[in-house]
């Protein structure tokens, strides 16, 4: 059975923690994607953007900033500088073929230190329901991950 639900557009947003040598920077990692169902079980979902940055209580706290900027300085061309071929070749197709932006060390030091990349051509996917009430939801991705979701009051 087919539902009537619209597309829907939201964030997935979670708190990470990342781990240096100096220390472990408290970061939100933030996914826009796209979703809406196509029957009463599975709901068709798209991931096309994300942004990496600092936690607010690290961003409040000068001495975790300097850190996080020390850790992220010039992390992407340092990685372009290191990339092999075969890495290097890997990741042009991965940027044509999906339409990838990636983030740049200039684009993070203009966006207050955050990390962004767009796809025009995302992957799709989908998620099955397993279990949904008014306060708990469980579904199946098409790759096997189970994710269990809690409504917040």
């Amino acid at each position: 059975r087919v539902c009537s639900v619209k597309r829907m557009t939201y964030p997935v947003i979670f708190p990470m923690t990342i781990h240096t040598p100096k220390g472990d920077l408290d970061a939100v990692m933030k996914m826009e994607g796209e979703a809406h169902a196509s029957t009463d079980e599975r709901i068709k979902v798209r991931f096309d953007a994300g942004t990496l940055s600092p936690s607010p209580e690290l961003v409040s706290s000068p001495e975790k900033m300097e850190l996080w900027k020390e850790t992220f300085a010039g992390a992407y061309a340092k990685a372009d500088s290191e990339r092999g071929y075969i890495s290097g070749l890997f990741r042009y197709a991965i940027q044509k073929v999906l339409s990838v932006t990636f983030p740049t060390d200039e684009s993070a030091a203009a966006s207050n230190n955050s990390f962004r990349y767009e796809m025009k051509r995302a992957p799709k996917g989908f998620l099955d329901v397993i279990y949904l009430d008014n306060d708990l939801r469980i579904t199946r991705g098409n790759r096997g991950s189970y994710v269990v979701v809690e409504r917040m009051e």
